[in-house]
C-alpha cells in the first residue's frame, strides 16, 4: 500500500512539475558506487523526467570510464549533478578546470556534498567561485534535536527567487555540512544553517555557528550558466524525497534554467516625435523616449515579468541620467516600460543608452546601445534676444548707442553759431 502511495505522490509530483529549461535538456549525473549507491536515490532521478531533462549517469570508480563534457569545442551536456565521490576519482576526471571550464561556456552545475566525502575537486571549484566548503570529517550538529542523522533544517530562504519558503517549512537534511562565502555579488546566499547549530569535526575544530553557515548556495556567473552547492546528499535519499520533495524540485528548475529566468525584446530609442537616430541623429537638449519589453520564462512559456525597480541610464563616463521606468503596455508574453520624456544633456560626445537590470537570483540583462550626440550647428543657436540673461548686456549695447547719438545730435545743436554778417557802409 506504502509503495503504490509513493508511485501516485511521483507521478503526480511529474505532472505538477513539468517543465523545460531555457538552456536545453541534455543532463550529465557524476556519482561514486563506493560512496553513495545510485539506487538510494532513484525517486529524486526519476523526477528529473517532470523537468523534460534527458539523463546520462556516469559511474566514476570504473577506472576505464572518462567523463567528456566537450565534444569537438562544444557542450554535449547543458547540465551536470555531482554526487559525493572520493578525491582520487573524482580529480581525474572531473577535475576543477573541467567544471571551470564547462561552467564559463554556459554549462549548469548542481554539486551534492558530504562530510564523508569532501572532495578536492569540488572545493577547489567552488573556492574559485567565492564559497569556502570545510574539509572531511566535517558536520553539522544541533543538540536541540533528537536525532542528529536526520537533522532537520527550517527553510528559511534568503533569496525568494531560487525558493520562497512558508512558515514552519522544513526539509531533512541527515548528515549535512555548511559553506562560508565571500562577499562576492554573483554567490547567491539561499539557506542559511539552523540558528542553534554548529559544524565541528571530531577535533572539535569548529567551522561555523548558527546562520554564520549557509546549506545552501548559488552561484550565477554573468553568462546566465547557474551552479547551486547542497550541503548534503541525504536530502535527495529515496527514505527522505516526501518530504523533500518541493525543494528539491524547485531548487533543480532554479539551477537548470526553468524560472527566474528573463529576457528583454523590442529596445528602442527615438525623438519625441517618433523619429529614430538613423532619421534625425540626436543633437544636445532633444526630447527623447526610451523603451524596453521584459518577459520572464515560467517553465512552459514566456509571460510578462512585472517589477517596480527597472531602471534606464544614459551614461558618458559616469550615469547622466538614471531613470525608473513604468509599464506603459502589456502584451501576452511581455510588459513594455518606457522613462516617458526626457531632455538630453548639454553636452556632446558619446552616450551609452543602457539597461542593466541585475537582481540576485535572477538572470542578468544587460541592454547597451552607444551614440553620439552632436553640438548645436552654427544656425542652430538660439538668437541672443532669446535668452533672458543676455538683456542686460543688449540693453548696455542699446542705450550705448542711443545715449551716443543724443550727444551727438545735442552737440551739433547747442554748438551751431549765427554766420549772417553785418554789411556796414563806410564814409570818409
Amino acid at each position: 500500500m506504502k509503495l503504490l502511495f509513493i508511485n501516485l505522490f511521483l507521478a503526480l509530483l511529474s505532472t505538477l512539475a513539468r517543465a523545460a529549461s531555457i538552456n536545453g535538456g541534455r543532463t550529465l549525473v557524476v556519482y561514486d558506487q563506493r560512496q553513495n549507491d545510485i539506487e538510494n536515490y532513484s525517486d529524486y532521478l526519476d523526477s528529473l523526467k517532470g523537468h523534460q531533462l534527458t539523463v546520462d549517469v556516469i559511474e566514476i570508480s570504473d577506472k576505464s570510464v572518462n567523463v567528456e563534457l566537450f565534444d569537438a569545442g562544444e557542450k554535449k551536456y547543458d547540465h551536470l549533478i555531482v554526487f559525493p565521490a572520493t578525491t582520487k576519482s573524482l580529480n581525474k576526471r572531473l577535475s576543477m578546470n573541467h567544471l571551470l571550464n564547462f561552467y564559463e561556456n554556459g554549462g549548469n552545475i548542481m554539486t551534492l556534498y558530504s562530510p564523508k566525502s569532501a572532495t578536492e575537486a569540488i572545493r577547489l571549484f567552488w573556492a574559485q567561485l567565492g564559497v569556502h566548503l570545510p574539509a572531511k570529517g566535517y558536520a553539522t550538529v544541533d543538540n536541540f534535536q533528537d536525532d542528529s542523522q536526520a537533522l532537520r533544517l527550517p527553510l528559511v530562504s534568503v533569496n525568494k527567487e531560487v525558493y520562497q519558503s512558508t512558515s514552519a517549512e522544513e526539509v531533512i537534511f541527515g548528515e549535512s555540512t555548511t559553506a562560508l562565502l565571500e562577499g562576492n555579488e554573483l554567490v547567491i546566499p539561499v539557506i542559511p544553517a539552523g540558528r542553534k547549530s554548529y559544524v565541528i569535526n571530531a577535533k572539535d575544530d569548529i567551522w561555523s555557528t548558527g546562520p554564520q553557515g549557509f546549506s545552501v548556495v548559488g552561484h550565477q556567473n554573468y553568462k546566465n550558466a547557474r551552479s547551486l552547492w547542497i550541503g548534503s546528499s541525504d536530502a535527495f535519499l529515496n527514505e527522505n524525497f516526501d518530504t523533500n520533495a518541493k525543494f528539491l524540485n524547485e531548487i533543480t528548475r532554479w539551477v537548470f534554467g526553468e524560472k527566474a529566468v528573463i529576457k528583454t525584446s523590442k529596445v528602442t530609442h527615438s525623438h519625441v516625435n517618433g523619429l529614430t537616430y538613423d532619421e534625425k541623429p540626436y543633437k544636445v537638449t532633444d526630447e527623447i523616449v526610451y523603451e524596453i519589453s521584459f518577459s520572464e520564462w515560467n517553465g512552459e512559456k514566456w509571460v510578462p515579468f512585472e517589477r517596480e525597480d527597472i531602471q534606464f541610464e544614459l551614461r558618458q563616463v559616469d550615469p547622466y541620467y538614471r531613470i525608473t521606468m513604468e509599464p506603459i503596455n502589456r502584451t501576452n508574453d511581455s510588459i513594455i516600460y518606457t522613462t516617458g520624456v526626457f531632455k538630453l544633456p548639454d553636452r556632446h560626445g558619446m552616450f551609452t543608452f543602457l539597461t542593466d537590470y541585475k537582481r540576485p537570483g535572477l538572470s542578468f540583462v544587460h541592454e547597451s546601445d552607444v551614440r553620439a550626440i552632436r553640438h548645436l550647428a552654427n544656425d542652430e543657436y538660439p538668437r541672443s534676444w532669446t535668452i533672458s540673461n543676455s538683456w542686460v548686456y543688449l540693453s548696455a549695447i542699446y542705450g550705448t548707442m542711443l545715449v551716443w547719438i543724443a550727444f551727438v545730435v545735442l552737440f551739433v545743436v547747442s554748438s551751431k553759431k549765427d554766420t549772417t554778417v553785418s554789411v556796414e557802409k563806410k564814409t570818409e
